[in-house]
């Protein structure tokens, strides 16, 4: 079975470089396992979460880990 990229276009952008192009990814070992959006320019990922509408609402809002707590702005 052939794995698929998701793309994903950022409203709001990378929270490092502003890009708002990105991938749906699949966490990597040892972290646990979710969905992540990689920046497809400075490589940065989003927090890990359990399906792809978590992963997006995670990026633009800025929470972070499972629990959905939220990053100081």
């Amino acid at each position: 079975m052939k794995s698929k990229t998701i793309y994903y276009k950022s409203k709001k952008g990378c929270p490092f470089c502003q890009q708002k192009d990105g991938t749906i990814i699949k966490s990597t070992p040892p972290a646990m396992q979710g969905l992540q959006i990689e920046c497809t320019d400075c490589g940065a990922r989003g927090p890990i979460s359990l399906d792809e509408e978590e992963a997006k609402e995670s990026w633009e809002l800025g929470r972070f880990g499972i629990n959905g707590r939220k990053r100081k702005l």
